[in-house]
């Protein structure tokens, strides 16, 4: 099973620990290609090929305030779930084990420093408070680009209510993806 960090990162849990180590999830890859049982040995461009390709925004860090970070991420998440409640599978609880906040990966909402929601149809966004700098970082993936769009669109609107954080990135994708 894994899990994944306050960053996104795909966080195995391995005999009891947790391991985020790139070495570890290429090894985790070769072992994962091997296992397709192939009467002849699997190319990894063609086991890349046949993955499903999803489209996907910039990282985008907006700045924003320290002192307003939360206020705006909490606004968005309750906006958000309020929108898009039909739109995401039911929810699973957030666990806290020796201090480290656990939440299911298939969860709808994942709310470690910001939000994740992941909804019905694969299409996921995330809004996050940065912990080492006065901005948010904001990041959304779908199965087509009009999604992704419609997800941006939604985000910038409710963005629109704080004029403090400076939403150029936001635009910039937007104008990126029309």
């Amino acid at each position: 099973t894994a899990a994944l960090d306050e960053n996104g990162n795909v966080v195995e849990h391995a005999q009891g620990s947790l391991i985020d180590d790139g070495i570890y999830a290429a090894l985790k890859f070769l072992e994962i290609l091997d296992a397709q049982n192939a009467a002849t040995p699997t190319r990894v461009v063609d086991f890349m090929a046949s993955l499903p390709t999803y489209a996907t925004s910039n990282e985008l860090r907006l700045f924003a305030p320290d002192e307003q970070k939360s206020q705006v991420v909490s606004a968005i998440r309750d906006s958000l779930l309020s929108q898009y409640k039909k739109d995401l599978p039911p929810d699973r609880p957030l666990v806290v084990a020796s201090g480290l906040k656990i939440q299911d990966g298939r969860a709808a909402t994942i709310e470690v420093d910001g939000i994740r929601l992941q909804f019905k149809d694969g299409a996921w966004l995330v809004v996050r408070m940065s912990n080492t700098s006065p901005n948010l970082v904001i990041k959304f993936e779908a199965k087509t680009p009009k999604r992704v769009r419609e997800l941006m669109i939604a985000v910038r609107e409710l963005l629109r209510a704080y004029p403090d954080v400076e939403a150029k990135a936001l635009d910039d994708e937007l104008h990126r993806f029309s």
